[in-house]
């Protein structure tokens, strides 16, 4: 146990506040590969991998991915479906679309161009929260953001017990307690401690935004994920029945999920209804 009685909760001014969070950084921060030369692009990479994914799975998808595509400009360089085999196995494929998009814009601009929240939140997958957090990481300027891990310190220090707490109340409280001196590691520091947190039982089921996932297994994005794991593998176009007779899904499944792959621009179908990656 890290410091006894941590993970107890009570309101604090905000230099116990950072005192807390920084004693915990200080003795048990991660020492993730994202945080080693925070540029730009591995900042990029990093929060698109993150977006609803384990830190732990994570670690090695960004290290063979960052390895392979080292800048934006070699993942511009790259054909989607060569983006899309890269991030094969860590689910969520539209931010593979995404990051590959973000490429294209980034690559067509002056090398070393610093960007702001405005101008990031207009490139492809790119929400608030993921403007502010590479704006902090990336260039270590005192953005305000949140994010779940984030979001649980702030409910177990200052909302105890509080239902439906909202980011709209938690936000100034970010604001007022951020480092401003050294944002980047702040943040590093807030999440690693929020990790903490929901190890030891703290969870964000008070907060307003909190929904819980749902199961994965015989899930829409189960299908949709082996249908492109499947396609990125063919040599060549496959047919409905063909995908009917290779996968075990149900028909009406893999044809709702064939026509979102679709329509967001992960597959194609021809003119003779069959079906490929893009």
């Amino acid at each position: 146990m890290f410091i006894e009685g941590i993970v107890s909760s009570y309101r604090m001014n905000t230099k116990d506040f950072r005192s807390r969070v920084y004693a915990y950084y200080n003795q048990q921060g991660r020492d993730l590969p994202w945080r080693h030369q925070p540029t730009l692009y591995r900042v990029c990479v990093s929060e698109f991998m993150l977006q609803q994914t384990q830190v732990s799975r994570v670690i090695n998808y960004f290290r063979a991915f960052t390895q392979k595509y080292p800048s934006f400009k070699a993942l511009h360089q790259a054909s989607l479906t060569e983006i899309l085999t890269a991030w094969q196995g860590l689910g969520y494929n539209r931010r593979a679309k995404y990051l590959w998009e973000t490429a294209h814009h980034i690559a067509a601009q002056p090398s070393g161009k610093q960007y702001t929240a405005e101008e990031l939140v207009k490139l492809p997958g790119i929400g608030r929260g993921t403007a502010g957090a590479i704006i902090a990481y990336a260039y270590d300027l005192p953005a305000v953001f949140i994010e779940t891990n984030i979001r649980t310190v702030f409910i177990h220090h200052f909302f105890t017990n509080q239902p439906n707490v909202s980011d709209a109340a938690i936000l100034p409280l970010i604001e007022k307690t951020i480092d401003r001196n050294n944002p980047r590691e702040w943040y590093w520091a807030l999440m690693d401690y929020g990790t903490y947190l929901k190890q030891q039982g703290a969870h964000n089921r008070s907060s307003a935004h909190y929904s819980k996932q749902s199961k994965f297994k015989g899930s829409l994005r189960q299908v949709r994920g082996h249908i492109l794991s499947y396609l990125l593998n063919m040599p060549t176009p496959v047919s409905m029945p063909h995908l009917c007779t290779a996968l075990p899904y149900p028909k009406n499944n893999i044809q709702k999920a064939l026509n979102h792959l679709v329509q967001e621009g992960l597959m194609s179908k021809n003119n003779k209804g069959q079906y490929c990656c893009v």
